[in-house]
C-alpha cells in the first residue's frame, strides 16, 4: 500500500486522503438477509480496510 499512500509514480492508483484504503478483505457475517450466507460465514471480498462492510452477496 505504500505505493498508494506516496506522490511516487505507480501502477497503483492513489489512495484518496479520508477515505477506505482499498484492498482484500476477510470477514465474519455478523447480520445476514441472503439465503447463501448465515451469521457467522467467514467471508472474502473487497471491502478496504475498515471494521464493517456490506454487500448485496456478489462478490464474495
Amino acid at each position: 500500500m505504500r505505493g498508494r499512500m506516496s506522490d511516487a509514480k505507480s501502477y497503483a492508483a492513489p489512495q484518496v486522503l479520508d477515505e477506505v484504503m482499498i484492498g482484500g478483505t476477510v470477514g465474519e457475517v455478523v447480520e445476514s438477509r441472503h439465503a447463501s450466507y448465515k451469521i457467522g460465514d467467514h467471508v472474502v471480498g473487497m471491502f478496504g480496510w475498515q471494521e464493517y462492510g456490506m454487500s448485496s452477496g456478489e462478490g464474495l
